[in-house]
């Protein structure tokens, strides 16, 4: 059953708009950090499967070895020699007495140390590294920014820090300010060709492996590297790099975004070379320039951030199934993931702009997104299966079978909706919401790890390993009810 889309129209037109792109091999990235593996797509739809030997000695194991080592206290070691910081405990929120809360409550450190261990695509270190700040270091997050909390010895992000350190270890910094002998500039300067003051490459952050966009989940958390580099104890731990030199990357990788392929309405390409849409890359291009646009206080990097989302939306929402596909060239079917991926991205644009004191200038055109995000949620919840997980593929269009991983996402990406948008929650979204929450816990085992998931490489069918996007997921999920309260 598809809910009427009437009841949440706006003024807005988001109706499904025609996608011409051939089609071509896969969003795949593989970082330095260790061996992994790739996707590829080609025009016929085929996958090919390879592997890619690693060019460091950070491997995965030695990883996940440090990481299981760890314990649940927040001492820095004095010296960094690649291994992490243990995560520390978290609190819960007094309010939420739920039994499948408390429980994940006194998990999420281990969860996340899961995901650690085993995240190495650069879309996977992307949301593990908004997983971090959001449960952790909530203060830069954009869902309650701070602006005294960036470069404060008091709030040294160190999860994040080790996490992206490891992501970075393989970037070519020839060319960068600290090798031109570059004057102390405020980072925002590296944004831009034209206030630079030295050369830029316009290069992703990560080999990209054929993707535009997923590089870009990792630009916030390379911002936060930029932001806590000046203070002595950081740079102590992992070398004399000047915050500079990571506005620098940040500024190549929005050059290089910047001069990627575009369809004639604006839109941006997930792929590199020809145009194609993925929901994917509703959570790594906008929330991308969103944060950089609130972390700088940019007006039309925000906008940009806003505009991308719409578009987007405007292509890949289904007016069929009040559903977003997952390809529209390829895979034009509704898939619990690729929801997830833009319902969380919806709100991590909203967030910025708020927390950039900018609500009120982008009022409308989010007003106008807000009934068809609150369809998604409606049909969403309304296709849960018995298990009360939302399946993989809907509307009999694939996998049906119920996706924890998927639905950690959409879970995480309602309870900030529900903080964001408090007007358009009705009891039934709020009871199917706890339903959702109380059945992707129900999947996590006494180890902290996520079962019933989606496998993340093709054919994303559900699958008995492990999701390193669902591990990042739970703590979103988790930080995302405990701001909610409920």
């Amino acid at each position: 059953m598809v809910i009427s889309r009437s009841i949440f129209s706006t003024s807005s037109s988001t109706t499904s708009s025609a996608v011409h792109s051939s089609a071509g091999s896969s969003r795949s990235v593989m970082v330095s950090i260790s061996s992994t593996s790739s996707k590829a797509v080609s025009s016929s739809s085929t996958i090919s499967r390879s592997s890619s030997t690693s060019s460091t000695s950070s491997t995965s194991s030695t990883i996940s070895s440090s990481v299981a080592s760890s314990t649940s206290s927040n001492i820095a070691p004095p010296i960094w020699s690649g291994s992490y910081h243990a995560l520390p405990r978290v609190t819960s929120s007094p309010q939420i007495q739920a039994g499948s809360y408390q429980r994940l409550t006194s998990l999420v450190p281990q969860v996340l140390q899961n995901a650690i261990s085993i995240s190495t695509h650069s879309w996977e270190l992307g949301i593990l590294a908004n997983s971090l700040t959001e449960v952790f270091y909530p203060r830069l997050a954009p869902f309650s920014y701070d602006y005294s909390a960036p470069g404060s010895s008091s709030a040294i992000p160190w999860s994040v820090l080790d996490v992206m350190t490891q992501t970075l270890s393989g970037y070519s910094w020839s060319g960068a300010p600290s090798t031109r002998g570059a004057p102390a500039t405020p980072l925002s300067m590296y944004l831009s060709s034209s206030t630079s003051p030295v050369g830029m490459t316009n290069s992703p952050l990560v080999d990209g492996q054929g993707a535009l966009g997923d590089p870009c989940s990792l630009g916030a958390g390379t911002w936060i590297m930029a932001e806590f580099f000046g203070a002595s104890d950081v740079r102590n731990v992992y070398g004399s790099r000047p915050g500079q030199d990571f506005a620098w990357a940040v500024g190549n990788q929005y050059q290089h975004l910047e001069a990627g392929v575009r369809n004639s309405q604006g839109t941006l390409s997930q792929r590199e070379g020809y145009f194609e849409l993925w929901a994917d890359m509703g959570y790594m291009i906008p929330p991308f320039l969103a944060y950089i646009g609130m972390a700088t206080n940019s007006q039309s990097m925000l906008n940009d951030a806003l505009s991308q989302w719409a578009l987007e939306c405007n292509a890949m929402l289904n007016t069929s199934t009040g559903l977003f596909d997952h390809v529209p060239t390829w895979d034009n079917r509704p898939w619990a993931t690729g929801n997830g991926w833009m319902l969380m991205g919806f709100m991590r644009v909203v967030a910025s702009i708020n927390s950039a004191g900018q609500s009120g200038q982008f009022a409308q055109t989010i007003s106008n997104y807000v009934g068809s995000v609150t369809w998604v949620f409606y049909n969403l919840f309304g296709n849960m299966g018995s298990d009360n997980l939302i399946p993989n593929y809907m509307k009999g269009s694939g996998d049906g079978t119920g996706d924890a991983s998927g639905s950690a996402m959409v879970a995480a990406a309602y309870y900030r909706f529900r903080v964001l948008e408090p007007q358009k929650i009705a009891p039934w979204l709020d009871s199917r919401a706890s339903d959702l929450f109380d059945a992707v816990v129900n999947q996590v085992d006494s180890s902290g790890w996520l079962h019933h998931v989606v496998n993340p490489e093709y054919p994303w069918t559900v699958y008995a390993g492990q999701s390193p996007e669902g591990q990042s997921a739970l703590g979103l999920m988790w930080a995302a009810r405990t701001a909610a309260g409920v």
